[in-house]
């Protein structure tokens, strides 16, 4: 071969520049998948075919390649492993009815509630059960579906209207600024009174949906949650050419804008008004009922539309910024259409011949003005007046070279999602429609964009949603299974110092980005775990405490209460629910997973402080809440409770029992230590290496105010727990019942101090807090700071520290007078989970508190779990409770039907 060296560089092989100049070549798109090109058509032939939807509660639904079902997934976390991963599919199938195909799905804003729709425009409704997985049949009434319906009557589009309160009190978090060493957000509070279209019960759920038959059906939920239907006509059509392919629904000020799209191409906008007609029945208060009615009128019509090439696969009304996140009310309703073209003939060169093309109409009203000659007619004559009317002004395209599966608007409607298929996100900001970007600005975080999160392109998929924030995708592969996959940071997540490459801003902007993206879907009751899945195993321990911190920083109004009286200290602890979410996030963030050998299946996750923390600290707080909600202290009232409600406590009260003399056990051996040591080590320092070396939280739960409130409440509520079970003792109906509190009366009887003691115990420390804040002169600001310290790092503030020498040497050794120390010593309280993540299986048939079969206990009741149980795991913390037919007719007390929902961690069970 002449001219040729075997020498010469042969890059150009793998996609560089084999000219040795270093210039990458761009690799070729992946080719376009028969199931892809299969989605289009069915998008260019109808409005409604999305056959995945991802809700905000976390459930991800997707329609079986042949229709036949939906199968419900989640993302959930592997508590060995600490990997975040898709779950099999629920074994609670939603099936079709016999003769139909399911086509389209869609969740409501919460996503309690899901419309499913067949071939010939039939609706099924679903509701969900009480745990992620399990949707049930939602009670209907016939109106809903018309028998004589065919396939000329599919469904082209369905909108949930937002349901009265729990979708307007969102508030909006604004991006954040770095000012300092701090980052600063602002919380703007939603007006839930401004007028909007939704059900009038408030509670309740509606939605509309329009068939190609131009038929619009406001379904909605009466008085006992059972489904109607209200049908009405938009227009009568005559020719094939009016059939509709897409229709869109959106919301503006108190009317509904919806714009249809036919086979002749036309665009016509439409203005809905709903009449609720609700009726208070009984004028004191009670029950309210509805009797809608829908008014309809033309607005306006755009003729045939169609840019080259290209044909419609999606029709959308985007709804104006909300007014707390845009007060400048700068964007205004617009009309989306997407148009898609793929090749017709599939050759190699026509392969990536294909894009997307989003065309925008924004809707104004604007009063024609007459012609200069009307000015010249008679002064005294007839006025013309005009009148008002709707135009679609035409706004400039945006063409992308892929293809647009999916759009969600984002941040309150403040930024505009475009999902492609290859599983990457375009992000435009409502207001000036520009593409938001990575600019390497490190002291803003606001979009996942703009702080260097995103997605990388991946194979084709012919069916993609996005959860609530768009930090994650679920996409079908080309078998027809769903899989996930979640956004990275481009730059890495371990900061790079080397001199030359600074990465440690960037990554905190990162950070600081997910906490804001965190709080707003706690803000939005909507699934968190998403974001979690974003953060990987190794994080540094600075982004875990930066991140939880920004996340108390935003969300908690009151963390500490030191210095307030008794019965301020307990409204504010029950009442502030944000702090838990932030806790949720520490416990699985600070979990160190061990490298499994071989053989060795019994290595667990060990938690570290900030997780031992947020564990102990969040069961207490779901045990005190449960007992103070259901204690009633009068003894008439305690024996006119129904006999089951008692034993289904002494699970919460025996778990915290075994807490106190865990509590005990500690200050035991710090005592001991400081004892030993002869006046060489302070209390402080071997407290403070006890948290370093053990992660143990027993100090920073007396010394912080919450948790110190806590203990106080249900430390006090104990001795009268003992006197309800010993009245409850003697008409107990079942033996199980009897031998739950014959256990309980046994453990109190043998416990190695009383509780009227460390009653006692706790009220001279919190003593000795408040005496040291006071003698610090520590301002409310610094109490916060001490408190934020101490929750997320282990730190024992200065300010406190005359009060952990005082506990060790004066106020624990007059505890340990009334304290049997050989009992405590021996006390087994391994089976709480408080170093480990799971329990030691080693265990297995060993009996113990904590259950014999190495199953552990029931996260919910604080009861054993025994082999044979059927089981819900939480899909954040692993955590496990027996499945309780909660929906049967077997009775449960009215604390475990409130609180089985979910787990102690505040997550979904799976």
């Amino acid at each position: 071969m002449t001219g040729v060296s075997m020498l010469d560089p042969m890059d150009d092989l793998f996609g560089e520049a084999a000219d040795g100049l270093g210039v990458n070549v761009a690799m070729p798109a992946p080719p376009l998948t028969a199931p892809l090109l299969s989605c289009i058509n069915d998008m260019q032939r109808t409005g409604s075919c999305s056959r995945l939807a991802w809700s905000n509660s976390g459930n991800i639904a997707h329609i079986s390649k042949h229709g036949r079902h939906v199968d419900l997934h989640c993302v959930l976390r592997d508590p060995r492993s600490g990997d975040w991963k898709l779950s099999p599919a629920s074994k609670h199938i939603i099936t079709a009815p016999e003769g139909v195909k399911f086509v389209h799905l869609a969740f409501n804003r919460a996503g309690n509630e899901l419309a499913v729709v067949d071939s010939v425009n039939g609706l099924h409704m679903y509701s969900a059960g009480s745990m992620l997985g399990h949707m049930l049949p939602a009670p209907t009434d016939a109106s809903i579906n018309d028998p004589s319906r065919t396939s000329l009557d599919a469904a082209v589009g369905v909108y949930w209207l937002p349901t009265y309160q729990i979708d307007f009190r969102a508030p909006f978090i604004t991006p954040a600024t770095k000012v300092g060493d701090h980052w600063l957000t602002s919380m703007h509070m939603s007006n839930t009174n401004l007028p909007r279209v939704h059900n009038a019960l408030e509670g309740r759920n509606a939605l509309m949906h329009v068939s190609a038959t131009s038929k619009l059906t406001l379904l909605f939920q009466n008085e006992l949650g059972v489904w109607h239907a209200l049908h009405s006509v938009l227009e009568e059509w005559h020719t094939s050419k009016d059939i509709l392919t897409h229709a869109a629904i959106g919301m503006e000020g108190d009317h509904l804008i919806l714009v249809t799209h036919d086979h002749a191409r036309r665009f016509r906008v439409y203005k809905i008004v709903i009449n609720w007609n609700a009726v208070q029945q009984n004028p004191n208060g009670g029950v309210v009922t509805i009797a809608p009615t829908v008014d309809v009128s033309h607005l306006s019509m755009l003729g045939p539309e169609r840019p080259e090439l290209a044909q419609l696969t999606s029709l959308h009304i985007l709804s104006a910024a909300a007014p707390h996140a845009d007060p400048s009310a700068s964007a205004t309703t617009t009309v989306a259409a997407i148009y898609t073209h793929v090749p017709t003939a599939m050759g190699a060169v026509q392969q990536n011949d294909y894009f997307s093309m989003l065309v925008r109409w924004d809707i104004e009203t604007v009063t024609p003005t007459l012609h200069g000659s009307f000015a010249k007619l008679k002064q005294n004559g007839p006025t013309t007046n005009t009148r008002p009317v709707t135009v679609l002004r035409r706004q400039p395209d945006i063409l992308l070279s892929k293809i647009i599966l999916n759009l969600q608007t984002l941040h309150h409607n403040t930024a505009i999602a475009l999902i492609s298929s290859l599983g990457t996100i375009d992000l435009y900001d409502r207001a000036t429609w520009t593409p938001i970007e990575h600019l390497g600005d490190t002291t803003t975080a606001s979009t996942l964009q703009q702080s260097g999160l995103g997605f990388s392109s991946s194979e084709h998929s012919a069916n993609i949603a996005g959860n609530a924030d768009c930090c994650m995708l679920a996409c079908t592969r080309p078998d027809g299974k769903v899989e996930t996959k979640n956004v990275s940071l481009r730059f890495g997540w371990q900061p790079i110092e080397d001199g030359i490459t600074d990465t440690k801003g960037m990554v905190e902007t990162a950070i600081v980005c997910l906490a804001r993206q965190y709080t707003q879907l706690i803000s939005m009751t909507a699934s968190t775990d998403e974001v979690m899945a974003v953060l990987p195993r190794d994080l540094s321990k600075d982004s875990k405490v930066l991140f939880v911190r920004q996340i108390i920083k935003i969300l908690v109004r009151v963390l500490d209460v030191s210095m307030v009286d008794q019965q301020r200290q307990q409204q504010a602890v029950l009442k502030e629910a944000m702090h838990l979410r932030a806790l949720s996030a520490q416990l699985v963030l600070n979990e160190t997973i061990p490298e499994v050998q071989s053989g060795a299946d019994h290595a667990r996750p060990r938690r570290e402080f900030a997780a031992q923390y947020a564990y102990v600290y969040l069961h207490m707080r779901q045990n005190a809440l449960t007992l103070m909600t259901t204690f009633a202290p009068k003894e008439k009232e305690l024996l006119a409770r129904q006999p089951d409600l008692v034993p289904s406590l002494t699970g919460l009260l025996k778990w915290y029992t075994n807490l106190l003399i865990y509590f005990t056990e500690t200050f035991r051996q710090v005592n001991h230590l400081v004892t030993q040591s002869n006046g060489t080590r302070t209390a402080t320092s071997v407290f403070q290496t006890l948290i370093h070396d053990k992660g143990n939280p027993s100090l920073i739960l007396f010394l912080s105010s919450f948790p110190r409130v806590l203990l106080n409440m249900q430390t006090r509520v104990a001795p009268t727990f003992v006197k309800w079970v010993t009245l409850a003792h003697a008409r107990g109906r079942l033996m199980e019942h009897k031998l739950q509190m014959e256990d309980f009366l046994h453990l109190v009887e043998t416990m190695p101090f009383k509780y009227p003691a460390f009653i006692e115990l706790i009220v001279e420390v919190d003593g000795a807090v408040r005496a040291a804040y006071m003698e610090s002169g520590a301002s409310a600001e610094r109490r916060v700071e001490c408190e934020i310290e101490m929750i997320t790092q282990g730190v024992i503030p200065p300010e406190l520290r005359p009060a952990v020498e005082q506990m060790v040497q004066k106020i624990f050794p007059k505890f340990c007078r009334g304290v049997d120390m050989g009992r405590v010593y021996f006390w087994d309280t391994e089976w709480l989970g408080i170093e480990y993540a799971l329990p030691d299986q080693r265990k297995s048939g060993g009996g113990g508190e904590g259950g014999g079969e190495g199953l552990g206990f029931d996260a919910l009741r604080k009861t054993p779990l025994r082999k044979g149980m059927g089981l819900r795991q939480c899909r954040k913390c692993g955590s496990k409770m027996e499945d309780l037919d909660v929906e049967g007719k077997v009775f449960w007390p009215d604390w475990l039907r409130n609180s089985q929902r979910h787990c102690f961690c505040q997550d979904s069970w799976w």
